[in-house]
């Protein structure tokens, strides 16, 4: 499997590469009043409302720290039946690296709050944990992400043609 790996905290968290689209700088964006600290706002992607998500606020509950390395990771996300860019805020992205799929290994450990999380990979810098992309975003964040009120959000900051 190939995968993305970026940080949270001091910890190293791996992401399918099948679901990146691409990994920018982290770029400024548009606030979207009433909701919740881990959705950092949107912008425009390619001509679509991308949201954009703390992954520390998500996972660790403070905000990223923000520095040169910090990322969009902007993935093809499938909510609906409809798949749609949702950009993944991380501290930093590392590497694209692959791994064997025989080299992943169940932790042995679930988390109620954490059930996004996958197997570990044995990578010759050090274990890293998989992270299921479809079982990040919690229902209720969901029911916000790519509803109308971002979209109004975004078509008024476009200027108009």
């Amino acid at each position: 499997m190939l995968l993305v790996l970026f940080t949270l905290g001091e910890q190293r968290y791996g992401l399918d590469a099948a679901a990146v689209e691409l990994i920018v700088p982290a770029l400024p964006l548009r606030a979207v009043p009433g909701t919740p600290p881990s959705i950092s706002g949107i912008f425009s992607f390619r001509g679509h409302v991308t949201p954009v998500i703390d992954l520390v606020q998500l996972t660790l509950g403070r905000p990223v720290r923000e520095a040169l390395g910090s990322r969009f990771i902007i993935t093809r996300y499938p909510l609906g039946g409809v798949e749609h860019f949702l950009a993944l805020h991380a501290e930093s992205v590392n590497e694209v690296r692959d791994v064997p799929d025989a080299s992943l290994r169940d932790s042995g450990i679930r988390s109620p709050g954490a059930p996004f999380l996958g197997p570990m990979a044995d990578t010759p810098s050090g274990f890293v944990q998989t992270v299921t992309l479809q079982s990040l975003i919690p229902p209720d964040l969901q029911a916000l992400l790519f509803s109308d009120k971002l979209q109004t959000e975004l078509a008024q900051t476009q200027p108009a043609n």
